[in-house]
């Protein structure tokens, strides 16, 4: 019975020791100077932006950060609002152009090739970058929110559009591309 007691007493020890050191080993990795809390993307603003930065929401803080968002893909990011209304968005024909600010450097126009109904209430947009760039853009509307990416290819940079359901707010976010749906061991896939 004495024996019983120490074993269990034993495990207990080693798995309470065990789960304290997990905690550490994740802070001995971090880098001491790096921040938890991930970069605005600095946009331009301008009238002719589909998207305009949100003047009251930064990202100077973890507790701002949209909910679900995939913090170690996310380079930076910026809470925006579209220039027109969702249902405007949602009228945008083929051969319109639209811009978008990207970050402070960088601003891309795109063509729209194809708006198409996906059911009664949503809207998918495509349109091809216009040069200089090249890449393309795809965003579906519904009645209260706007999704999309942004993928400008000349540069090797991509953007997701979302929807922050819990703020009521949409944002940008340029993605890392070697953190995107990687599995273990495989290789990259290259264009042939």
């Amino acid at each position: 019975m004495k024996k019983s007691i120490r074993l269990v007493f034993a495990l207990s020890i080693t798995v309470l020791l065990y789960s304290c050191s997990e905690g550490q080993e994740e802070n001995v990795d971090q880098d001491p100077g790096s921040s938890s809390i991930t970069p605005t993307l600095a946009m331009q603003t301008g009238v002719d932006n589909l998207l305009m930065p949100v003047p009251n929401q930064t990202s100077d803080s973890a507790a701002a950060e949209p909910a679900g968002m995939d913090r170690q893909a996310v380079l930076s990011y910026v809470y925006v609002e579209p220039s027109d209304s969702l249902g405007a968005l949602r009228q945008y024909r083929e051969g319109e152009v639209i811009t978008l600010s990207l970050d402070q450097d960088l601003s891309i126009s795109a063509r729209i090739n194809r708006n198409q109904a996906l059911g009664e209430h949503i809207r998918n947009l495509t349109a091809s970058i216009l040069d200089p760039h090249e890449g393309a853009v795809t965003l579906s509307i519904d009645r209260k929110s706007m999704t999309g990416n942004i993928d400008l290819l000349s540069e090797n940079r991509l953007f997701h559009i979302r929807y922050d359901s819990l703020s009521g707010t949409h944002y940008v976010a340029e993605i890392d591309r070697n953190k995107l749906d990687v599995i273990e061991g495989s290789e990259a896939i290259e264009p042939q």
